[in-house]
C-alpha cells in the first residue's frame, strides 16, 4: 500500500496550543501526542508499505534528538520525507531515522508532492516560489500537500489539492492512500531507491 501523512511535529510542544491537539499543552502532553500519533501511524502502516512524509516531521530541542530519532525509527514501512519548513535537520540526520529519500518535491504522473499548498500567500518564500514554477511547468493538475494543519485552502487555478496533515480531520491523525495515484511510477522510484542504497 501507499500511504500519504504530514505535519507530524513530533517534539514540538506549541503544536498542541496551534492546533488544539487534544493534549495537555506540557512537556508530558507532547510526550503523549507523539505517541498518540506513533500509536495512529503504527495500526495502520505495515512494514512492506510506502509511506510519504510531506514535511515537518519533527520540531525539537538538540536533547530531544535521540528520542525523536528513535521515535521516527520505531515508524513502520518504506519511508520518504518531503522536506517541509521546520525539517532543518541535515539530509543525514533523517537518513539516520530510517528515510530512504529526503527532498523538496516529488512528481509522479498527473501528481505533484510537496509540503506546501502553493498558493499566492507563501510567494514570500523563495522556495515556495520555486515549486510554484516547477508545478506550473510540469502540467499536473493535482497537488499532494501539508503545512496547512486543520485548513484546507479551496481548489484554484485549477489545481486540485488534497491535504494530508495529520491535524486534517478527514485523516484522523493517520496516513491515508489517495484515489488515483500511479502506483506503478511509484513503485518503480522505490525500486530505484533500495538499487541504489
Amino acid at each position: 500500500m501507499i500511504y500519504f501523512t504530514s505535519d507530524q511535529h513530533f517534539g514540538h510542544t506549541n503544536i498542541i496550543k496551534y492546533c488544539n491537539r487534544p493534549f495537555d499543552y506540557s512537556y508530558e502532553g507532547t510526550l503523549k501526542c507523539d505517541e498518540f500519533i506513533r500509536e495512529k501511524y503504527c495500526s495502520i502502516v505495515n512494514p512492506d508499505d510506502i509511506v510519504f512524509f510531506l514535511g515537518d516531521v519533527a520540531l525539537f530541542k538538540n536533547e530531544e534528538q535521540e528520542r525523536i530519532s528513535t521515535l521516527i525509527r520505531s515508524l513502520p514501512g518504506q519511508k520518504i520525507l518531503i522536506k517541509g519548513n521546520h525539517d532543518h535537520c541535515k539530509n543525514q540526520f533523517y537518513q539516520s531515522c530510517g528515510f530512504l529519500d529526503v527532498c523538496y518535491y516529488l512528481q509522479f504522473g498527473d501528481f505533484f508532492i510537496c509540503h506546501y499548498p502553493l498558493t499566492g500567500e507563501e510567494e514570500v518564500n523563495r522556495r515556495v516560489v520555486e515549486l510554484i514554477k516547477l508545478y506550473k511547468e510540469s502540467g499536473c493538475t493535482t497537488l499532494i500537500h501539508g503545512h496547512t494543519h486543520d485548513k484546507s485552502p479551496p481548489s484554484e487555478e485549477g489545481i486540485r489539492r488534497t491535504n494530508v496533515c495529520v491535524d486534517n480531520t478527514q485523516t484522523d491523525f493517520s496516513p491515508v492512500k489517495v484515489d488515483g495515484i500511479p502506483e506503478k511510477e511509484i513503485e518503480a522510484y522505490f525500486s530505484n531507491l533500495i538499487d541504489n542504497n
